[in-house]
């Protein structure tokens, strides 16, 4: 995963086009008590995101290092 800090800074090294190509943009977690399955809190990373300018990615590794490959 990464998170908007790092994503700013692909897309500052021109990666930002083939690093979205790969990603899914994560749009938040829930929270669970692990016991009784009850609902705690849902993280909204689209906030998080709109905040920062940047989105938190989730990918395969290999397809990251892949687009860091074809980086001419």
């Amino acid at each position: 995963m990464l998170r908007p800090n790092a994503s700013r800074a692909l897309v500052a090294i021109g990666l930002g086009e083939k690093i979205a190509a790969v990603a899914n943009s994560s749009p938040g977690i829930y929270t669970r008590n692990m016991q009784t399955g009850e609902f705690l809190e849902f993280n909204d990373r689209r906030k998080t995101s709109a905040r920062y300018g940047a989105p938190y990615y989730t990918f395969h590794r290999a397809d990251l290092l892949e687009a860091f490959g074809e980086r001419t």
